[in-house]
């Protein structure tokens, strides 16, 4: 089944042979950016880029679906996996069709039919293997797959693409905004490979898939079309000892500091007000170190969960708020600056108006849907900041956890951002309600782990509720166990 031919990029339509033009219409702005996945077998690559597309918002194309299905119809037409010139006519013949069956994850339809299911499995393994080293079937499924994304064929709110699978930061999509070669050692690849084959009730065993994969990986690299091979510019990740969470994270983060948004009326600052993430901010950082003396002092606190924090990307903290300290508390606790949306009333006291934007604070309007202020918020959260935002709006008047506002729900479909709530315990007894003057208390921070939601430009009421209420939910879980 070694595939043969001369080492040359396709262009995408019929007889090309020569490095792709840019897909007519697709648009060339990073408003609509495609992230190249690749690597050798085994590596997660199709794990992670279903990840990746969730939290970005993205829509996820699996190339190597379409390789598989055109050996799964290949097989049960009888024909040979050499044959390249019957393969490919077959592959010209085939209509594919993706559709969304929830975010970042797609079934593949051919010809009207559901192969998603039986394009997963050995035999279908070993058939995409074969014919995707026929020139011919390449020749097809390159300008397939250019079509489908330059045809705008996205999931509905999609930002843009995450595109998986051989040759895809190399031929199919070399002008890809973001290119990840994603590694792993062959043992690790091949415990993988055999976890996915036993989860769909096939045997093997691990000496095998070792056997295999290390064949696979000969093939690839040696084969004299499109050999495996990592693009210039492409960044490499390895996966050995990260979980699939872990790898989409890293990507994620590369992809929000890289892909940012041109300026357009929608994103730039409106207001003097309007927060500035390049700037140093120094009075945050000395107000930090004086907070922190403070609550180690008075409060003697405790925090748990700090490796919960994503060490980059956008963030929202979501903590409860029992009192006036809870702000600063939250600035504190973690080692990442932090940004506040606070009362605008506040933005028009004398002396305390000028310092709050120093200290990254932003103005928001309360018992109003603050148009303004969301749009700083997304924008931090694009630029790779964390924000925080009380769930609940104002400050518990009996310490416990109220009902929530709803824009905590919207910020988190909207960005696409890791939710982290943090339940605060004691701050009301540190500086109890009604009084200036703080006590001594033990005041205990519990940080909990990220909660993820697929990202959803629209955010219907439901939706937001929803993520409201799973937020609400973490913190009480979280507040129980500190008790």
């Amino acid at each position: 089944m070694q595939p043969t031919g001369r080492s040359r990029r396709f262009d995408p339509s019929p007889g090309g042979l020569h490095r792709p033009e840019r897909i007519e219409g697709r648009p060339d702005a990073p408003e609509m950016p495609v992230i190249a996945i690749d690597g050798p077998a085994g590596s997660g690559k199709s794990t992670v880029a279903r990840l990746v597309a969730q939290r970005l918002g993205f829509t996820y194309l699996d190339s190597g679906a379409m390789y598989r299905a055109v050996g799964v119809v290949a097989q049960r037409q009888g024909l040979s996996p050499n044959d390249g010139a019957a393969v490919g006519e077959l592959a010209g013949r085939l209509d594919f069709r993706f559709e969304s069956e929830s975010a970042g994850v797609r079934r593949l339809f051919v010809n009207g039919e559901d192969l998603t299911r039986a394009i997963r499995t050995r035999m279908a393994d070993e058939w995409a293997a074969a014919v995707a080293g026929l020139p011919e079937v390449r020749r097809v499924l390159i300008s397939a797959q250019r079509r489908t994304v330059g045809s705008g064929q996205r999931s509905e709110g999609s930002g843009g693409w995450v595109v998986e699978g051989r040759d895809m930061q190399t031929v199919a999509f070399p002008e890809a905004e973001l290119k990840v070669f994603l590694t792993a050692s062959l043992e690790e690849r091949a415990k993988r490979r055999l976890r996915d084959i036993q989860r769909r009730g096939e045997q093997g065993t691990l000496e095998e898939i070792i056997r295999e994969t290390a064949e696979r990986d000969r093939l690839d690299e040696t084969r004299a079309l499109g050999p495996l091979r990592k693009a210039a510019d492409a960044e490499e990740i390895s996966a050995d000892g990260l979980s699939a969470d872990e790898v989409a994270e890293r990507i994620v983060s590369l992809a929000r500091q890289r892909l940012r948004p041109r300026p357009s009326p929608h994103t730039r600052q409106t207001s003097p007000l309007s927060p500035d993430p390049s700037a140093r901010h120094p009075v945050f950082f000395v107000g930090r170190a004086l907070w922190r003396a403070f609550f180690t002092i008075m409060g003697r606190w405790r925090i748990y969960g700090r490796e919960n924090v994503p060490a980059s990307g956008g963030v929202i903290l979501a903590p409860n708020h029992v009192s006036y300290v809870d702000p600063p508390l939250a600035g504190s606790a973690i080692e990442r600056k932090t940004w506040f949306m606070a009362k605008s009333e506040l933005f028009r006291i004398p002396v305390l108006g000028p310092i709050l934007p120093k200290v990254c604070a932003f103005p928001v309007k309360r018992g109003t849907p603050d148009r303004e202020a969301l749009r700083n918020a997304l924008n931090l959260l694009a630029e790779g900041q964390v924000v925080v935002v009380f769930p609940e709006g104002t400050r518990s008047p009996d310490g416990n956890l109220q009902k929530p506002e709803l824009g905590i729900g919207l910020l988190a479909l909207r960005s696409g951002a890791p939710v982290v709530p943090v339940a605060f315990i004691g701050s009301d007894r540190l500086l109890p309600r009604g009084s200036p003057i703080p006590r001594f208390a033990h005041v205990t921070v519990r940080i909990g782990q990220p909660l993820r939601f697929a990202r959803d430009d629209a955010a219907p009421r439901q939706a937001r509720e929803r993520v409201a209420g799973e937020i609400m939910s973490a913190l009480a879980r979280l507040i129980a166990e500190g008790h």
